[in-house]
């Protein structure tokens, strides 16, 4: 395997921050989310909870796959599921979709959590080469 190009780091780590930056994208548009939906502001502020819930339900659940299953696979899975939430959130006719949305984005959002450990992986291997 050759080595890691600057390219591909940039690229899991671009991958990585903006993953779980989708957690909190939300937050700062609450009042802005609240308007749109004719809710209040605390039903708003559910949007980013739901969001962290989900978060701690993916690390809970979901992480743990990375060691069963090959990780570039996994993470390929978590990506094509954050975009389809992101979708959902975007597109959200009402409430309730917003709502799933939310958990589900930060159920999916855990793919930095599995990107980590395969970036260390593949350096594992090469300095093994050396």
């Amino acid at each position: 395997m050759a080595n890691l190009t600057k390219t591909q780091v940039l690229i899991m780590a671009a991958t990585a921050g903006i993953a779980v930056a989708n957690v909190y994208y939300s937050q700062p548009i609450l009042q802005a989310m609240a308007t749109q939906f004719h809710i209040s502001i605390e039903k708003a502020g559910n949007i980013s909870v739901l969001s962290q819930i989900g978060y701690g339900l993916g690390l809970f659940l979901l992480t743990p796959i990375g060691d069963m299953i090959e990780r570039k696979r996994l993470i390929l899975y978590l990506q094509i599921g954050l975009i389809i939430s992101l979708l959902l959130v975007a597109f959200s006719p009402g409430l309730a979709f917003l709502y799933v949305g939310s958990l589900l984005i930060g159920v999916f959002s855990v793919v930095a959590q599995v990107i980590l450990p395969m970036a260390a992986s593949l350096v594992r291997r090469i300095e093994e080469k050396l």
